[in-house]
C-alpha cells in the first residue's frame, strides 16, 4: 500500500502482501505425479513448472485433471489439491504372478508393480487377468483381489428362487484350472532327485516308481480350493492333461498312474497321502496324455475332500509339473445353480 507521507519519508505504513492477478480460490491443473506415503502431489497448470503440494487423498490418473486451491494472496501460489476431475474406479486390472494357497495370498503384476494380496475364493491361475481392489484412502493402493477378471458382474436367475422347487437357473460350465504346486517325495523328503535337471521337469516334476539308484517314489499335484470354489450343484466330468519329458526316466509307456489325494498345500509332511480309485494311462517320453478321471473322485473334488492328485504307479517314469504351462491341468465340466 503507498501512502504519500511514506514518500516524504514522514511515516512507514505497513505493506501487505501483494493479491493475485485472479482472484478465483480454485483452478484446474494436470496432475504428474503422486506421493502417497508424504500424501502430497505433483501438479502443473496451463504448461507452468511442476510443483508439489498437500493432496486429499483419492485415486489419481497419470496426467488426469485435479481440482486446485490456491492462496487469494502471494500470486495466486497453489496450496493444495482438493481431488481428481476425471472419475477412477477403484478396481483395476492386474495379472497373476503367483499364487500361495496356504496362505491365502497371490502376487499380482498391476500398475507397474508387483503386490502381494488377499484374495476372495474362487478358481485362478498364474497369467489370468482379476480385478483388484484398490484403496481411495491410501492414494489408490492395492489392497485385494475380488475375483477373475470377466466376473465383475452377477448372472442374476430368471426368477427369485424360493427354494428346492424353484432353485434358480441350472448352468453347465467347463474350466481348465493349473496345479498351484507339484514336487515329488522320494521316501524321507521332497524334491530331491534331478531337482536341477530342467529338462528332465526340474524341482517341480512329479516321479513315480524306482530307476537309476532312486529310491520308491511318489508325485504330488495340488489344486488348493480351486475346485471347490468352482461351488458346483454337480460335476460331469474331470480330465487330466500330462506332459512327459523327452529325458529323465526309462524307456516304455508306464502307466501313469494317479489317485485322489487331499493335500491342497505345498510339500506336506511325511510324504502325499492317496485314497480311492485311481486312473491309469500310457504315456510315451516326449509327448502328452490325457486321461479322464473316474466318476468316483468327482464328489471327493466337488467338495473339497480331495484337493490334488498323487502319482503312485510302479513303472518308473517323470512328469513336467506346475511350473510347466499345461502340465498337469484339469479340465473340469460342471453344473452350477445361478
Amino acid at each position: 500500500m503507498y501512502s504519500p507521507l511514506d514518500a516524504a519519508g514522514i511515516i512507514t505504513l505497513p505493506v501487505g502482501v501483494e493479491p493475485g492477478s485472479d482472484l478465483g480460490a480454485m483452478t484446474t491443473g494436470r496432475l504428474l505425479g503422486v506421493d502417497p506415503a508424504s500424501r502430497i502431489v505433483q501438479v502443473s497448470v496451463l504448461g507452468s513448472d511442476p510443483v508439489w503440494v498437500p493432496a486429499v487423498p483419492a485415486i489419481y490418473r497419470q496426467g488426469g485433471a485435479v481440482r486446485l486451491l490456491r492462496s487469494p494472496l502471494d500470486g495466486g501460489r497453489l496450496t493444495a489439491c482438493l481431488g481428481p476431475l476425471d472419475e477412477v474406479l477403484p478396481v483395476a486390472r492386474g495379472e497373476v504372478v503367483s499364487i500361495d494357497a496356504a496362505a491365502r495370498r497371490m502376487q499380482v503384476s498391476l500398475l507397474g508393480e508387483v503386490h502381494t494380496l488377499r484374495y476372495n475364493p474362487s478358481t485362478y491361475t498364474v497369467g489370468q487377468f482379476v480385478h483388484v481392489q484398490r484403496d481411495p484412502a491410501s492414494f489408490g493402493r492395492p489392497y485385494f483381489v475380488s475375483g477373475p477378471d470377466g466376473e465383475a458382474g452377477v448372472i442374476a436367475p430368471p426368477g427369485p428362487g424360493t427354494g428346492q422347487e424353484n432353485a434358480g437357473q441350472v448352468e453347465t460350465k467347463t474350466v481348465t484350472i493349473g496345479a498351484q504346486w507339484s514336487g515329488s517325495w522320494t521316501g524321507s523328503r521332497w524334491d530331491n532327485w534331478n531337482q536341477y535337471r530342467s529338462d528332465y521337469g526340474g524341482r517341480a516334476a512329479l516321479y513315480q516308481g524306482q530307476g537309476y539308484g532312486s529310491p520308491n517314489m511318489l508325485g504330488l499335484a495340488v489344486y488348493g480350493d480351486q475346485i471347490a470354489n468352482l461351488q458346483a450343484r454337480r460335476i460331469l466330468n474331470m480330465t487330466a492333461r500330462l506332459e512327459r519329458p523327452a529325458n529323465g526316466s526309462g524307456g516304455g509307456g508306464g502307466p501313469a498312474v494317479l489317485q485322489g489325494s487331499p493335500h491342497g498345500g505345498p510339500a506336506p509332511g511325511g510324504g502325499p497321502a492317496a485314497t480311492g480309485a485311481t486312473a491309469s494311462v500310457v504315456i510315451q517320453r516326449g509327448t502328452v496324455a490325457e486321461v479322464a478321471l473316474p466318476q468316483e473322485m468327482f464328489e471327493p473334488f466337488r467338495t473339497g475332500a480331495l484337493r490334488g492328485l498323487a502319482l503312485v504307479g510302479s513303472t518308473y517314469l517323470n512328469l513336467f509339473g506346475s511350473d510347466r504351462a499345461g502340465a498337469m491341468t484339469l479340465t473340469i465340466q460342471y453344473e452350477v445353480v445361478r
